[in-house]
C-alpha cells in the first residue's frame, strides 16, 4: 500500500467517521432525552415503526448504491447513476401511491393497529426521500467529496434535532396542533408521531441539498443495462434484506411473543443504542472503505492491503468496544436517563462483540463484491436470516431480550466462517488468523477481569487497556511505522 494511498485512505475515513459521529451524535442526545421523555412501550414503539422503513428500504433500493461502485470501476459504465436513479423513482411510483392510499388495511397488517395511520403515511415519505438521496450520496462518494457529503449527513441529523425539540417541547402544551402540520388532527401527547415527522422534514430537505447532483444525472432507460443491474443488484437487496432480519426480527419477536413486549423492546433497544456507539465508528470505516475496496481490485497488492485493513479495523473496533464496556458507570448516568432501562445494559458486551464480528463479515465481503458473486453474499445472509429466525422463535418465550443478543452475535460468527471459508477457496487473502483471534480472546479476557472491579470504579478498569495496548505495539510495529510516516 503506497503511502499516498493509505494517507488519502485513512484521511477520507477519519472524515466519513467524523461526520457519521456528529449525525449519529444526534441520537446520541436524543436517546437520553427519548428514555427520560418516553415510557418503554413508547420507546418500543418508535423503534417498531422504524424496523418498516429499514426492511422496506433494503427492498425498494434493489443493491443499486453498492452495484453502482462497481458498475462504475469495473465495467467504466457511462451513466449509471442517472439510469439506476430513474430506476428508484419509477418504483417508488408503482409502490408509495398504492400504499398511501390503502394506508389504513396496511398500517393495521403491518403494524397491527388502525391508529398508526399517520404515522404509516409518514414513513412512506420518510422512505422515498430516503430512497432518492442514495444515488446522489453515493455519485459524492465516487468523486471523494467527502465534505459535501459529510456536510449533507451533519445538517441531516441537525434538522432532525432542531425540529423534535421544537415538536416534543412546544407542541405537547398546545390545545390545537398549528394548521400547516400535515395530519393536524392527532392527539397532542402522540409524541412518537412528532419523532416521526422531524425525520420526515430532514429527509425531504436532503434530498433538496442534493439536487445540484440529481439535475446532472440524464434519465435513460436501457432495458440491457437495467437487467445488468438487477443482476448484480438483487442479490445484494435479499442480502440486506436478510441482513435486516438479523438486526431487526428480534424487535418483532419480542413484540409478536412477550405480553410487555413493547417494554423489552424500549429496553433491548436503548441499550443496543449504547453498543451503536461502536457501531458509530465502523459505519464510519464502511463508508470510506468501500469505494476504496473498488479502487484497489484490479491493482497490485490489493489483497496486501485488504489484510493490513482488516487489522487495522479489529483493532481499532476493539479497543473502542472496551473503552465502552469499562465505561459503563458514566455511561448509563449520561446516555439512559431513566434507571429503568439500565438493568438491559448487560447484554452490551454481547451486542458489541457481534458488531465485531459484523465489521469483519463486511471486510470479508470484498471478495463476492469485486469478482461479480453477489449470490454468496446473499447466501450467507440468508443462513443467518434463517439461524435468527428459528432460534429467535425458540428462545425469546423463555429468555426475552437477553437470547436476542446472543442470537445476534452467534448469527454474525456463522456468516464470518462462511464468507472466509468459500472466499479463502475463490479470492484467497492472507488475512492474519492467528493475530486476530489473539485480539479477540485477549479483549474478551480482559472484560472478563473487568467483572471483578466494582463498575463505578471505572477509572480502574480503563487501566485493562494497556495490556491490550502492549500487544498491540508488539504485533503491529511495521504497520504504525507506515502510518506514522
Amino acid at each position: 500500500m503506497t503511502k499516498n494511498l493509505l494517507k488519502r485512505n485513512l484521511i477520507h475515513t477519519a472524515i466519513y467517521t467524523l461526520s457519521i459521529i456528529l449525525s449519529k451524535g444526534i441520537s446520541v442526545i436524543l436517546t437520553p432525552w427519548f428514555t427520560k421523555e418516553l415510557d418503554k412501550e413508547y420507546f418500543g414503539q418508535m423503534t417498531y415503526l422504524y424496523t418498516f422503513i429499514a426492511f422496506s428500504t433494503a427492498i425498494i433500493s434493489i443493491g443499486f448504491e453498492t452495484g453502482y461502485f462497481y458498475f462504475k470501476n469495473k465495467n467504466k459504465q457511462e451513466n449509471v447513476e442517472g439510469t439506476m436513479h430513474l430506476n428508484h423513482g419509477l418504483f417508488l411510483l408503482f409502490f408509495l401511491v398504492p400504499a398511501f392510499i390503502w394506508a389504513e388495511p396496511l398500517s393495521i397488517l403491518l403494524i397491527d393497529s388502525k391508529e398508526f395511520v399517520n404515522h404509516f403515511r409518514t414513513l412512506l415519505g420518510i422512505m422515498a426521500f430516503d430512497i432518492l438521496s442514495l444515488i446522489p450520496m453515493a455519485v459524492l462518494r465516487y468523486k471523494e467529496k467527502v465534505l459535501r457529503y459529510s456536510l449533507i449527513r451533519i445538517l441531516n441529523a441537525l434538522i432532525i434535532l432542531l425540529f423534535t425539540y421544537i415538536f416534543l417541547k412546544y407542541l405537547p402544551d398546545q390545545k390545537a396542533l398549528p394548521s400547516w402540520i400535515p395530519f393536524n388532527t392527532f392527539s397532542q401527547n402522540d409524541l412518537v408521531f412528532y419523532i416521526l415527522l422531524a425525520n420526515l422534514i430532514a429527509s425531504g430537505i436532503q434530498l433538496i441539498l442534493l439536487l445540484p447532483e440529481i439535475i446532472k444525472f440524464r434519465w435513460k432507460w436501457k432495458f440491457e443495462l437495467i437487467k445488468k443491474y438487477y443482476q448484480y443488484g438483487i442479490p445484494i437487496a435479499i442480502g440486506s434484506m436478510a441482513y435486516l432480519i438479523n438486526e431487526q426480527a428480534d424487535t418483532i419477536f419480542l413484540k409478536k411473543m412477550l405480553e410487555d413486549g413493547e417494554a423489552q423492546i424500549g429496553i433491548y433497544k436503548a441499550n443496543y443504542r449504547v453498543a451503536l456507539l461502536l457501531g458509530i465508528i465502523i459505519t464510519g470505516y464502511r463508508m470510506g472503505i468501500e469505494p476504496f475496496f473498488f479502487n484497489q481490485a484490479d491493482k497490485a497488492g490489493a489483497k496486501k492491503n485488504y489484510s493490513i485493513v482488516m487489522n487495522i479495523f479489529v483493532i481499532i473496533s476493539l479497543l473502542a468496544g472496551l473503552f465502552i464496556v469499562f465505561n459503563e458507570f458514566w455511561i448509563k448516568e449520561l446516555y439512559i436517563k431513566d434507571r429503568s432501562y439500565h438493568e438491559g445494559f448487560k447484554i452490551v458486551p454481547v451486542l458489541i462483540l457481534a458488531i465485531v464480528f459484523s465489521g469483519i463479515y463486511s471486510n470479508l465481503s470484498v471478495w463476492y463484491k469485486i469478482n461479480n458473486q453477489t449470490k454468496y453474499g446473499m447466501t450467507f445472509t440468508l443462513i443467518g436470516a434463517g439461524i435468527t429466525v428459528l432460534l429467535n422463535y425458540i428462545l425469546v418465550p423463555k429468555y426475552g431480550y437477553i437470547a436476542s443478543a446472543w442470537i445476534t452475535l452467534f448469527c454474525y460468527f456463522i456468516m464470518v466462517l462462511l464468507s472466509y471459508s468459500f472466499g479463502q477457496k475463490n479470492y484467497p487473502i492472507d488475512y492474519k488468523i492467528k493475530r486476530i483471534l489473539t485480539y479477540i480472546l485477549l479483549a474478551s479476557a480482559l472484560y472478563y477481569l473487568s467483572l471483578h472491579i466494582e463498575y463505578t470504579q471505572w477509572y480502574y478498569r480503563n487501566l485493562l487497556l494497556i495490556p491490550f495496548l502492549g500487544l498491540i505495539l508488539g504485533f503491529e510495529r511495521k504497520t504504525l511505522k507506515k502510518i506514522r510516516k
